[in-house]
């Protein structure tokens, strides 16, 4: 133990020598925290920030203008489709006269009878006029709007026993919803004879033309100067002839006629009846047009030839072209088959 006191100090006198300059505290404090900082690693730059994120949602497309408005619905007979069924005579109902006692609907256009007019006939008129507006029998007018403007109209045919009915029922006329120039009228005598030409073909047409076309299309089937068919009627009589003032003092309800002095060479339409307006004329010659191309008039050559002279479907094709064409164009939806007076059956 006594040796080892003096090695001890020599090794301490040793360490002392080697290390003659000390380190304050607040140094090595100092020191560790400069190191620290040098040692720990900065954030990488950032760069520019990023521009706002586009959103994924893609925007709608370009609409373009905007589109026009969709034209108006054409007016619709207020009927449901359905299959072809016969005629019915009403009785009870409103008359516009205390003298008419039957009627008869067809697809919302009126058959009037009086009294004295027969359940056959009036039956017989009602059957004509149903196949006229719906010639192909499916139980749909073939031309609506035809149809719809004839109710609007209030128009549809009015029967008599006679002429003389017919004088007294519109003597005491007082209804104020029919209006008596809307309602054609027509005479048991000429109502389907047995012998005779069906009066019937011709009458119910004219109301069809006269306020159904005329009114529904009135630059093409317009009973004034100017339209369509006008202008064919012109050609067909060899000229435009427009009424001129006349004065009988036997029939002094003639008024104007617009029937011509003498009709020009040439000519194949040559109705002369001088109570006849311009207007009356153009309702004459659809009704020689059509039924001619229906086939009604072929027997009838002999008694037709002052007046018309085209009564086959072959001769109005090749001297009437332009009136062929338009009454058998299918978009007017008038009727390719002549009334028999029998409907769906």
């Amino acid at each position: 133990m006594a040796n080892s006191i003096p090695l001890l100090l020599l090794i301490l006198l040793l360490v002392t020598a080697g290390c003659s300059q000390s380190v304050s505290p607040s140094e090595i404090s100092t020191l560790t925290t400069q190191s620290s900082v040098e040692l720990t690693p900065e954030p990488p730059n950032p760069g520019p920030p990023l521009p706002p994120s586009i959103p994924l949602t893609p925007e709608p497309p370009n609409p373009g203008p905007p589109l026009p408005p969709s034209p108006p619905s054409l007016p619709q007979p207020n009927l449901e489709p359905s299959s072809c069924s016969s005629l019915e005579i009403e009785y009870n109902f409103d008359p516009p006269s205390s003298l008419i006692d039957k009627k008869v609907d067809v697809f919302g256009v009126v058959v009037f009878a009086t009294g004295g007019f027969s359940e056959a006939k009036t039956k017989h008129v009602a059957n004509v006029l149903a196949k006229y507006l719906d010639n192909d029998e499916n139980g749909i007018p073939d031309n609506p709007l035809v149809v719809q403007t004839m109710i609007e109209e209030r128009a549809g045919m009015i029967l008599f026993v006679d002429e003389d009915e017919e004088e007294v029922l519109f003597d005491r006329w007082d209804h104020d919803y029919y209006d008596p120039d809307k309602l054609q009228t027509q005479w048991a005598d000429e109502t389907n004879p047995s012998r005779e030409f069906d009066a019937t073909i011709e009458e119910v047409l004219h109301v069809i033309t006269d306020v159904g076309y005329d009114n529904a299309y009135p630059d093409v089937f317009g009973e004034v100067s100017g339209s369509t068919l006008a202008n064919l009627m012109d050609n067909a009589r060899g000229g435009h002839f427009e009424e001129t003032s006349i004065y009988n003092e036997d029939r002094p309800w003639i008024g104007k006629s617009a029937v011509p002095s003498s009709y020009p060479p040439g000519a194949w339409y040559t109705y002369d009846d001088k109570t006849c307006t311009y207007d009356c004329m153009i309702t004459e010659y659809i009704y020689w047009g059509l039924t001619s191309i229906l086939g009604a008039q072929e027997t009838r050559s002999h008694e037709i030839g002052h007046e018309w002279e085209l009564h086959t479907k072959q001769l109005v094709k090749e001297s009437d072209p332009g009136l062929y064409n338009l009454l058998t164009d299918p978009q007017w939806g008038l009727p390719t088959e002549l009334p028999d007076g029998s409907y769906c059956k």
